[in-house]
């Protein structure tokens, strides 16, 4: 049998792969770059030593690392590489996957993929190679979660679940179905451009129909930041609440208005122009993260709106952003309101550019 010669590499990472049956060394790219090969096309001495780190990096992600299945012989992407950091890794990985990309359009029948790949903090199923030492990539330790004593009565999130399975929902349950739906997607997809992407498509589906554009998206949101524009300020000055609007009108309205714009347009850039590039000089990875977290902080602030409005008897989109949120945002009832946490600025003042990461609770 043929064997890979590792002499010439002092660093390289073998990464665990699915979608292909079989294979002799395939050789990727034109150096070649990298290959996909098998455990039994490495050299005899790392054999066992090898078979262990990477049971332990399977282990680690939660995977059952069978002998018989994923340890028999395991379909590998081996990508050499100048060194061994953990930067260095997470893009050999982002590039390693564009080439298996590559690889299933040349074998057209071919589904190659990671075993499991954490994009954002650059861990897959796979072991490094640094000058004939072998590490496990390993997961992170990122357990999380309540400790469930008891499980709570039924509630509105219940009957949620309960109407959509069979097909009792409202119009606005079904908004709020489809824009946690949407959620769902952003959660697990691993590329931040496509989280971003996936949760504004979810706040999109929470506007009435035919509101899909810069102007009702900035009106309607900006509004669940407690900054509301044009005629429904004018509402609320001429109203009762007169007082309340004044005293707890987002004094970072602006702000809010500036970046739910540049989120649509960077929205249909994705969509209309293909744009996914992270690397462009349009918007930096930092700033399409921050973007993310602001549509989660929009996303969960609209569904906690909708949810009461359910609770209340609101059935339509159409009254929903009417009369209900005019009532509802500049309320004394409404907790958001009364505990300060209106305005989520907390999100439109964090500093993107920095080095430190965005917590949410």
């Amino acid at each position: 049998m043929k064997m890979i010669n590792l002499s010439d590499y002092d660093h390289w990472i073998a990464i665990s792969i699915t979608g292909v049956i079989t294979a002799p060394i395939v050789p990727l790219g034109l150096g070649p770059d990298m290959y996909i090969c098998r455990e039994s096309h490495m050299p005899s001495n790392l054999k066992g030593k090898f078979i262990k780190s990477l049971r332990a990096s399977f282990e680690s992600f939660g995977l059952e690392a069978s002998t018989k299945l994923t340890l028999n012989d395991p379909k590998l992407l081996l990508v050499p590489i100048c060194n061994s950091d953990e930067e260095t890794v997470k893009n050999a990985l982002i590039v390693a996957d564009m080439a298996l990309a590559l690889f299933n359009k040349k074998y057209f029948s071919a589904r190659a993929k990671f075993i499991n790949w954490d994009r954002k903090l650059g861990k897959a199923v796979g072991v490094v190679s640094s000058k004939g030492k072998l590490s496990s990539i390993l997961a992170s330790n990122s357990s999380y979660g309540p400790a469930i004593a008891q499980p709570l009565g039924q509630d509105v999130w219940d009957w949620l679940l309960g109407s959509f399975l069979r097909g009792n929902l409202t119009e606005l349950g079904n908004r709020v179905y489809k824009c946690l739906e949407w959620e769902r997607e952003a959660q697990f997809s691993s590329h931040i451009t496509h989280k971003f992407a996936f949760n504004w498509i979810g706040l999109e589906s929470m506007l009435p129909n035919g509101e899909v554009s810069e102007a009702y998206l900035v009106q309607r949101y900006s509004f669940v930041v407690g900054a509301p524009r044009g005629a429904d300020s004018k509402i609320l000055i001429d109203s009762a609440l007169k007082d309340l609007f004044i005293e707890h009108k987002n004094p970072e309205g602006k702000k809010w208005v500036k970046e739910i714009q540049n989120m649509y347009r960077y929205r249909c850039a994705i969509f209309h122009d293909g744009s996914s590039d992270l690397t462009s000089d349009d918007i930096e990875p930092k700033k399409v993260d921050w973007y993310y977290h602001l549509s989660k902080q929009l996303s969960m602030r609209v569904i906690g709106y909708a949810i009461a409005a359910i609770c209340d008897g609101v059935e339509t989109v159409d009254d929903f952003w009417g009369d209900y949120m005019l009532k509802k945002v500049f309320n004394e009832e409404n907790i958001w309101l009364k505990n300060g946490t209106l305005h989520l600025n907390d999100a439109i003042n964090f500093d993107w550019a920095g080095d430190e990461a965005y917590y949410e609770i």
